[in-house]
Formats: structure tokens, C-alpha cells, sequence
């Protein structure tokens, strides 16, 4: 069974913001220079704030809820496997789906 850990380190390893995305080493210009750094900020807030938003979630090992989260982009199967299918740059979704997973799976206990 797959845990919150896992889904962790799948948003860390897919999320990626590569250089040759925007731009080629020998030829960049500014404004895609400036495109590459805005969206690696960006990706890096979003992780922060999943961080910041579940600090006890982010370093618990709790097996993770099956089911299809942030629409239905972010999908965990009843096997504990996970699956983001992305709309246009995962870069930039893939934390967003993982902010909606832990929001959609808070449960309060009293």
C-alpha cells in the first residue's frame, strides 16, 4: 500500500521545471530565461505551501485514500498506485493535485 511518503516523492519526481523546456543553453533569450525562472518559483510556492498547509500529513507514513482527486487528474488506485495525468505542464499542476488530495482526505478526529 502506497502512504503519504510515497505520494510525496512522486510529486517531487514528475514536478519537474527543465531548462530545455524553454530554452536551449547556447540560444536563450530573456524573456524565456525570465519564463523558466518565474514557473520554477511558482512550482517551488506550491510545494511550500503543501508543506506549510500539512507539516504533520507531509511526515507521517499514513497509507494513502484511494480515489480520484483535484478533478480527476490525480487517481489512487485501491492497489496504492498513483497516477497524474496532466492537463498541460505537470510542472505546475502536480502539487496543486496533491494540495487537493490532502484537503479532500482531512479528517478531523474528536
Amino acid at each position: 500500500m502506497a502512504t503519504v511518503q510515497d505520494l510525496l516523492a512522486y510529486a517531487s519526481r514528475h514536478a519537474t521545471i527543465r531548462q530545455s523546456d524553454y530554452f536551449h543553453p547556447r540560444y536563450a533569450r530573456a524573456d524565456e530565461v525570465r519564463a523558466w525562472r518565474n514557473d520554477k518559483s511558482k512550482r517551488n510556492r506550491q510545494r511550500l505551501a503543501v508543506l506549510r498547509n500539512w507539516p504533520g500529513r507531509c511526515s507521517s507514513a499514513e497509507p494513502l485514500v484511494p480515489g480520484r482527486y483535484w478533478g480527476t487528474r490525480l487517481e489512487v488506485t485501491a492497489s496504492g498506485e498513483i497516477d497524474f495525468t496532466a492537463s498541460q505542464y505537470p510542472g505546475l499542476e502536480l502539487w496543486l493535485a496533491v494540495a487537493d488530495y490532502f484537503e479532500r482526505t482531512n479528517v478531523l478526529e474528536g
